[in-house]
């Protein structure tokens, strides 16, 4: 059996040293200026109230009126399934009740809008139409 020769090679550049450890890649400790941003980055007034996650209550009378206005548009079109509606209506249904909302001083989400006043319309609409 024969013994391992074992080559150690050293590594040497003219004017260079590798004996610290690398200085220039560490991170500075403290940062040395202030951050410049003087105003908040929300482009919008949040639309949800101080009550932790809730969305403004829509006055029950503005509901109704609105309720009601969507439902004669849902019946003029014959509409009585959300999910038989074209594009060209579901554009049309948002613009109108956006319209409302803005004409009635209610300022929630579509999604409030939506869950609120568009799926009852429908279901009035349904109804009327079994009728």
């Amino acid at each position: 059996m024969g013994t391992a020769l074992i080559v150690k090679h050293e590594l040497v550049a003219k004017d260079f040293s590798l004996e610290e450890p690398l200085e220039f890649a560490r991170p500075p400790l403290t940062q040395k200026h202030k951050l410049k941003v003087k105003k908040s980055y929300a482009t919008k007034p949040s639309t949800v109230s101080p009550k932790v996650g809730r969305h403004p209550k829509i006055p029950a009378d503005v509901e109704e009126r609105m309720i009601a206005a969507v439902t004669d548009w849902f019946t003029e079109r014959r509409i009585t399934n959300l999910r038989r509606i074209s594009q060209v209506d579901r554009a049309a249904l948002k613009k109108h009740v956006r319209e409302l909302a803005k004409k009635e001083g209610v300022t929630v989400s579509y999604s409030t809008l939506h869950r609120r006043i568009i799926k009852r319309a429908v279901r009035n609409a349904a109804s009327r139409a079994e009728t």
